[in-house]
């Protein structure tokens, strides 16, 4: 594969657009040795809601080698499609004196020439969209813009999932257009939408917390980056909540100092 830009390259480029982003390990343990000063053992049950697509699995995988196997409530653009069943699926398989730590966010790739919304796949020659679901719901706005298209309240039941993506970017478009690069402000408009996507989940799923579970909630941004790279993680809040979904604790300014 010929590369124009070097991994010092990519990487400059992923932390001018994403500041504070870690490698996906490095996150990993940074979050472990935050939450184990908390109290958060072998008893915490890890959730995570990640776009289907398969090169976010690595980041799963690195959660999942600190806190075990995880619960997924993710779907197309990382999406907790699960949705309040899904919840409180995961609540009911909190340990006894437990805690819960969800993990969930969108992603963008970043392909070997230092292009954002491209990624380079393994075995495939061209570089591909990343994310796919996120570039064709941002499409599909453009399109409702210009009047080709519209927004629908009753998605296909067989493409549920990314009809539901289209209605709840749409809103975002012109931020993304305004924006300086509308691949770098994609995923951030995503992870606004997720973030009151999950707040609305643990509302309406609160009834399925255990009692007295401590909740870690951590949103970010992954960044999937060329076939030889680590891809990185820009966490955006960290937040530990009571099982009532109060706050009891804001800690995305000792995450991003510690």
């Amino acid at each position: 594969m010929l590369h124009t830009t070097t991994d010092v390259d990519v990487v400059e480029k992923v932390l001018e657009n994403f500041p504070g982003a870690l490698r996906n390990r490095d996150f990993a343990s940074k979050v472990n040795r935050i939450l184990l000063q908390r109290e958060f053992g072998s008893n915490t049950i890890l959730a995570t809601s990640f776009c289907s697509d398969e090169i976010n699995r690595s980041l799963e995988q690195a959660l999942v080698n600190l806190f075990g196997q995880n619960f997924s409530m993710g779907g197309l653009s990382g999406f907790p499609f699960a949705g309040v069943t899904g919840f409180g699926a995961y609540c009911s398989h909190i340990p006894d004196g437990g805690q819960s730590l969800i993990v969930y966010g969108p992603h963008v790739g970043i392909d070997a020439k230092g292009n954002f919304g491209m990624v380079d796949r393994r075995g495939i020659s061209a570089t591909s969209t990343c994310c796919g679901s996120a570039v064709g719901a941002l499409g599909h706005a453009r399109a409702v813009q210009e009047g080709t298209a519209q927004v629908t309240d009753s998605p296909d039941f067989f493409d549920s999932q990314q009809r539901w993506v289209e209605k709840l970017l749409f809103p975002h478009l012109k931020r993304i257009q305004d924006s300086n690069n509308e691949h770098v402000e994609l995923p951030n408009a995503l992870l606004d939408c997720q973030k009151e996507f999950m707040n609305q989940i643990l509302k309406k799923g609160e009834s399925n917390i255990p009692h007295g579970t401590p909740i870690a909630i951590i949103g970010g941004i992954q960044v999937n980056t060329p076939l030889e790279m680590e891809d990185y993680f820009c966490t955006k809040s960290f937040q530990i909540l009571n099982s009532r979904n109060e706050v009891l604790e804001d800690l995305i300014d000792d995450f991003n100092s510690y």
